[in-house]
């Protein structure tokens, strides 16, 4: 909703910095193959809209266009990468400081991505920067999850 009414000198300060960065790269001969152009000018909501969705399938499937092994590896990193975020964020943990914890760093990795997709202008820019959250990474893999805290408790009981 608040995309839609933002006044357009916001929504192209915003997004047109992947125009920019590309333009600039192009007129000092670069040959970088994924980049990604915004489709219409940010200067509407709607324009706005259509280009993050663009973006985003296109940083998310980058396989769909530009057809590399590399590619195919970067996709395959943030499945991975989304995965171990999502399960972070999923369930109702019980109340404590660890599940506390991994909700915080899952929900960093969430929006530091969803953040990405408004002007990265490359995959190579894209995948850089996604790589400088992969310490977020770390807590939501070792601090126990919901479901090996409720075992863990089983296996008390049976125990006992």
């Amino acid at each position: 909703g608040a995309i839609l009414v933002a006044p357009s000198e916001i929504l192209y300060i915003l997004q047109s910095p992947r125009d920019i960065s590309n333009n600039y790269a192009l007129s000092i001969g670069s040959d970088n193959r994924t980049m990604i152009w915004n489709l219409y000018p940010p200067t509407s909501g709607v324009n706005f809209i259509v280009n993050y969705l663009y973006a985003t399938a296109m940083f998310v499937l980058p396989v769909i266009s530009f057809r590399a092994r590399v590619e195919l590896a970067m996709m395959l990193m943030h499945f991975a990468i989304i995965r171990v975020a999502l399960h972070g964020l999923s369930g109702t943990p019980p109340a404590g400081e660890e599940y506390r914890k991994r909700r915080w760093f899952a929900t960093l990795i969430v929006a530091h991505i969803l953040v990405q997709f408004i002007f990265e202008p490359d995959l190579g820019s894209y995948v850089r920067h996604l790589t400088s959250v992969s310490l977020f990474l770390i807590p939501l893999l070792t601090l126990p999850s919901a479901n090996q805290h409720e075992a863990r408790r089983h296996m008390r009981g049976a125990v006992q």
